[in-house]
């Protein structure tokens, strides 16, 4: 158990102190137990005193100095309170250092703790004695050198750790450069990661020191503990960040919440000096959080299984290793305390990050992968989606050619028809059985006549296209042709209607869509009104439209229900012996809105009025 370091050979051994009460003469007489390499005692209670013997052997070679002091290098930085007791002649004397000592008390750069040991000539054999008092995982290192030879070692620290730093530092900017690919809270978490993994470097270096040289080391102490934290505090946030975009449940939500509010709790303990428990909490947290991630991955919708698969295989092994890790920390074992201290200095310090950029990079190529296939399998639908509509919008256009045709040769079978039972009812003008039969037919060729007509409106709306150029009616001329040709040739205009119809008024718009929507109005209102009532029609413009209002009066027993009367095919009871579908105020509302115009209603006790608004031609 001996070991060789510039220019003296030494052994180690250490003693528990749980009670911090031995002084150093009383240490003295205590037995050690010997170690090698590394001590990895855990977490500990009181002080634990550290015995080096030093066999001083003439390494060096005759022109150097045999009388050199000797440096006691111990690390790492973050042990908190170091005192090294070297004895000269019959006193004991004394030097303080630790990361909780100033600047000022340093002789290392940073990074390590270094205390000058005075080399006397007629000593063959030297014990040295360290007491050191630490709130975290104990784990120390200690090397003998010359003065010469510090400046070799503290260059090769020193190495080591900027290249940790350089590696942490250039992950950082990678994910920079992430954001700037894939701007998502995923990669924003861990970009802020990375940083706290930076940061996380530079103090428990102590290079922290170099920046603010003049702070006493209490502001810095603890701060690698809460870095530590807070990087556990952003691992729970970076599988919510990217799991909560597909479709997670609350129960989910609330228990990322409570896990992150638990890493929140462990940095208070931390920032009040119970390191030990903000430790034990922080392992509790990161532990638990396995099995809610878990949970997250199973109730999300839409992951793509190789992510899936990713992330639960990443979530296992960072979790084992840090659990395994500081269990046997925990243990108190020496043995098992150095294997899990070298886990946790593994996966802290020397990945530097390293492993969740490698997996964030991997979940960032998944992801845009199954966006890609995604993205074709969409441009696939779409390019079949415009093929379809293209093969059914021709289908539309047989259906309504070969409607438009049949609706017109109809029509000619209808007014055949129409003339022939009229020329019967001429000649057999006395027999009542012949005349009933053919009101009987009448009737039923009105209602044949009512559907075609409906059938052909439809299909025009339908066909109907906004570019179709619009242009100015005279409202007069136009409401009285439509009048004329509805009303019967024994039927005078004024027995039916009130007009009021300046003939100024214009209307603006679709020729044939305006005369198809005021005739169906002017057809309903002679339809569905109080027999031998009059028919009000007005006609006004304002400042944004051309207004025409038709008011009628409806039976008494066939009040209009106002939440149906644009629905399809509603018609009140009352008229269900009129020929007629009940799709005619459907297909002026259709058309209305074709033309960009208005259409409304208003009713009271006896009175429905329809009113139209068409907008004025724009200059």
């Amino acid at each position: 158990m001996h070991m060789t370091a510039g220019a003296a050979n030494f052994s180690q051994s250490f003693h528990l102190d749980a009670s911090d009460s031995l002084t150093v003469t009383e240490v003295s007489q205590t037995p050690f137990r010997n170690y090698k390499d590394n001590l990895h005692l855990g977490f500990i209670d009181g002080a634990v005193w550290i015995k080096i013997e030093i066999d001083k052997v003439d390494n060096l070679s005759r022109t150097q100095k045999l009388n050199e002091d000797h440096v006691l290098i111990l690390s790492p930085f973050v042990l908190e309170d170091i005192t090294v007791f070297e004895k000269i002649g019959q006193e004991w004397l004394a030097q303080s250092g630790g990361s909780l000592a100033t600047t000022a008390a340093r002789i290392c750069p940073y990074g390590m703790h270094c205390f000058i040991l005075k080399n006397e000539e007629t000593t063959a054999k030297k014990n040295i004695f360290i007491k050191v008092k630490h709130t975290g995982y104990l784990t120390l290192k200690s090397e003998i050198t010359s003065i010469s030879a510090l400046a070799t070692i503290t260059a090769v620290y020193t190495e080591s750790i900027t290249f940790a730093q350089s590696i942490a530092l250039s992950l950082f900017f990678v994910s920079l450069v992430l954001i700037m690919i894939d701007r998502s809270m995923f990669i924003l978490v861990y970009s802020l990661m990375q940083f706290s993994i930076f940061l996380y470097i530079i103090f428990a270096s102590g290079k922290m020191y170099l920046i603010f040289p003049s702070m006493l080391a209490e502001n810095f102490s603890y701060l690698n503990y809460q870095f530590v934290n807070v990087r556990i505090f952003l691992i729970i946030l970076l599988g919510y960040s990217f799991t909560k975009n597909y479709g997670v449940n609350n129960t989910y939500r609330q228990l990322v919440f409570l896990l992150l509010s638990a890493s929140l709790f462990a940095s208070f303990l931390i920032a009040f000096d119970h390191i030990r428990l903000g430790i034990y909490l922080y392992v509790i947290t990161i532990a638990l959080n396995m099995p809610v991630q878990f949970y997250g991955l199973r109730h999300s919708t839409n992951i793509p299984l190789n992510i899936k698969r990713l992330l639960k295989g990443s979530y296992i092994i960072f979790t084992t290793i840090v659990i395994y890790g500081y269990i046997n920390i925990f243990t108190g074992s020496e043995i098992l305390s150095d294997r899990g201290a070298e886990l946790i200095f593994f996966t802290n310090y020397r990945l530097n990050g390293l492993a969740f950029g490698v997996v964030v990079f991997l979940v960032l190529i998944f992801k845009h992968y199954d966006e890609k296939i995604k993205s074709i399998l969409r441009e696939k639908d779409l390019q079949l989606d415009v093929e379809t509509s293209r093969i059914n919008s021709e289908k539309l256009k047989e259906r309504q050619t070969l409607i438009d045709i049949l609706t017109h040769e109809l029509k000619n079978p209808l007014t055949t028809l129409r003339f022939a039972t009229y020329s019967l009812n001429q000649k057999n003008a006395t027999d009542i059985e012949t005349h009933s039969r053919s009101h009987r037919i009448n009737a039923t060729l009105d209602r044949m006549d009512q559907l075609i007509t409906q059938v052909a409106n439809s299909n025009k709306i339908d066909r109907f296209q906004m570019e179709e150029s619009p242009t100015h009616h005279n409202a007069k001329a136009l409401i009285t042709q439509i009048i004329e040709d509805l009303l019967p040739s024994n039927e005078s205009i004024e027995s039916r209607f009130s007009l009021l119809l300046p003939d100024d008024v214009d209307f603006y718009g679709n020729q044939q869509m305006l005369f198809l929507i005021i005739e169906n109005l002017i057809s309903n209102s002679l339809k569905y009104s109080e027999q031998h009532s009059l028919i009000h029609v007005q006609v006004s413009v304002d400042a944004l439209a051309s207004v025409l209002s038709i008011s009628n009066q409806f039976p008494d027993n066939a009040r209009p229900d106002p939440d149906k009367l644009f629905q399809r095919y509603y018609r009140h009871d009352a008229f269900q012996p009129l020929a007629g579908m009940g799709i005619g105020l459907s297909l002026i509302k259709e058309a209305v809105e074709k033309i960009g115009s208005q259409i409304s209603f208003e009713q009271d006790e006896k009175l429905i009025t329809f009113t139209l608004r068409v907008p004025l031609c724009k200059p």
